[in-house]
């Protein structure tokens, strides 16, 4: 299923690819306001986002912010919620988005409604359900923000466990053209309603799975607070090898990083990576945890597949 959903996603990104070398003129007077193709929601498991085409500047760079609200700390079942995606940046003025909820790695944990159809839209590729922005969702002319999308879910049955929903959101400049835009990533995890639910989760969302040596990498972690009391927690990461064994061999790949929450809150930090340029040329797992160090008790953790690439 995951190689499946690689494929289909690489075949996009090639013919999108492909196109704009050979009409350049034609996509620079029309950057997909219609919306872009599926897999691009910054979320799991290959964490594909806007930057592909809109890459002048990195991910999360900018000035604006992005948010996914109306995520429930714990969801009832079959209770459908109304959610509401808001894109922001001075200076800006025209957007656009894609959503997708993913369940243990797997995708359509319960069923998207698309309540405003002028301003945003449902698609499916084979390999999930996205929720993106029409041509009239842009709000073309709109300076600086916010602008919203609005869109019901539909909580899946019993047993789905955690839902994390990922977005992406191109904050553009209007000149019809890839560059001068900013994108953002966003992530926002629900708790299903159980007694044996945990009071924390961990979303990881790195701005890349294909890291090359000699750069700098950034993974956002996001902590959220499902539960009534305060959380006093820490942040650990490792490199899980293919081979067996753990980078760093002992400890964190940084120092413990606070990552406190209260009741509803969700807390987000940017952790930075310095990849050496003699760095082995690899495929491994990127692990995180939120702990309490004393003792050491494992609080809720999340992981990813990458890939060191020259």
């Amino acid at each position: 299923m995951a190689r499946s959903r690689l494929f289909l996603v690489l075949a996009v990104g090639l013919a999108l690819a492909a196109a704009l070398l050979a009409a350049p003129t034609a996509f620079a007077a029309r950057p997909l306001a219609s919306g872009p193709p599926d897999g691009m929601a910054a979320d799991a498991p290959y964490f594909f986002n806007c930057t592909a085409c809109h890459d002048q500047y990195a991910l999360n760079s900018g000035d604006g912010s992005l948010q996914i609200e109306g995520v429930p700390l714990r969801y009832t079942p079959g209770a459908a919620y109304s959610l509401t995606v808001r894109l922001q940046d001075a200076g800006q003025q025209r957007w656009g988005f894609e959503l997708a909820a993913v369940a243990d790695k797997s995708h359509n944990p319960g069923t998207f409604t698309i309540t405003d159809p002028l301003h945003t839209q449902l698609s499916n590729s084979g390999f999930g359900d996205y929720v993106k922005h029409t041509e009239a969702g842009t709000y073309a002319g709109t300076a600086g923000g916010p602008v919203s999308w609005s869109f019901e879910w539909t909580a899946p049955p019993a047993g789905a466990g955690t839902v994390r929903f990922y977005a992406a959101g191109n904050a553009a400049d209007g000149n019809t053209s890839f560059f001068g835009d900013y994108v953002y990533s966003a992530a926002v995890a629900a708790q299903e309603d159980t007694v044996a639910a945990p009071d924390l989760s961990l979303t990881l969302q790195p701005e890349s799975t294909s890291v090359q040596r000699a750069t700098s990498w950034r993974v956002a972690a996001r902590a959220r607070n499902h539960g009534a009391s305060p959380q006093p927690a820490y942040l650990v990461s490792r490199v899980r090898l293919s081979g067996g064994g753990y980078y760093p061999s002992s400890g964190s790949l940084l120092p413990p990083v606070p990552m406190d929450t209260t009741p509803g809150d969700q807390v987000d930090r940017s952790l930075p990576h310095a990849i050496p340029s003699g760095a082995p040329l690899l495929d491994a797992t990127y692990e995180a945890y939120l702990v309490t160090l004393s003792p050491l008790t494992i609080l809720a953790s999340d992981d990813f597949r990458f890939s060191i690439v020259p």
